[in-house]
C-alpha cells in the first residue's frame, strides 16, 4: 500500500492532497486497483460539503461500493478512513453487525487489537455511506 499527505494552502482537505480525489485520478486508480481490491482513502477533510463531493467521486468511481470509519479520538478533527471496492458486490460493504461479529472474532485472535477500541469504534463510528450519507452530526 501506499500513502500520501500533503498540508496546501486551501486548509479544508489537509489529507489526502487534492490531486489523489479528482475525477481524473480517481478513474485512473480504478484502472489499476485489480477487481475485488479494496482501497482505502484516510480523508482529513474540514468541509462537510467538500467531504460530501469526495464520497460522490469515489461512489461514482467504484461501483457505489463505499464505507467509511470516523476517526473519533480527541485529536482526530474530522478525520475519515474510507474503503472503497472496485468491483460490484452486493455484499460489500458488509453490514454493520457482521463487521462487529468479525472484529470480535480477530480481537479474540489477536487480543493485542482490544487496545485499539474497534468493537466500540464499528459498533458507533462505521458508516455505510450508500445508506448514511456524510458524517454523522
Amino acid at each position: 500500500g501506499r500513502d500520501a499527505n500533503a498540508v496546501e494552502e486551501d486548509k479544508t482537505l489537509e489529507a489526502p492532497p487534492p490531486g489523489f480525489v479528482t475525477e481524473e485520478f480517481l478513474e485512473r486508480l480504478a484502472k489499476v486497483v485489480r477487481p475485488g481490491g479494496v482501497c482505502t482513502f484516510n480523508i482529513l477533510c474540514s468541509s462537510p460539503p467538500f467531504f460530501r463531493a469526495i464520497l460522490d467521486r469515489l461512489r461514482n468511481t467504484f461501483f457505489g461500493r463505499l464505507c467509511y470509519l470516523r476517526d473519533v479520538a480527541e485529536d482526530a478533527d474530522e478525520n475519515y478512513v474510507c474503503f472503497v471496492l472496485n468491483q460490484d458486490c452486493e455484499q460489500w460493504p458488509p453490514k454493520r453487525e457482521e463487521l462487529s461479529r468479525r472484529v470480535a472474532v480477530l480481537e479474540r485472535a489477536v487480543p493485542a487489537l482490544r487496545e485499539l477500541d474497534l468493537q466500540h469504534r464499528v459498533e458507533r463510528h462505521f458508516w455505510d455511506a450508500g445508506v448514511v450519507y456524510g458524517p454523522p452530526s
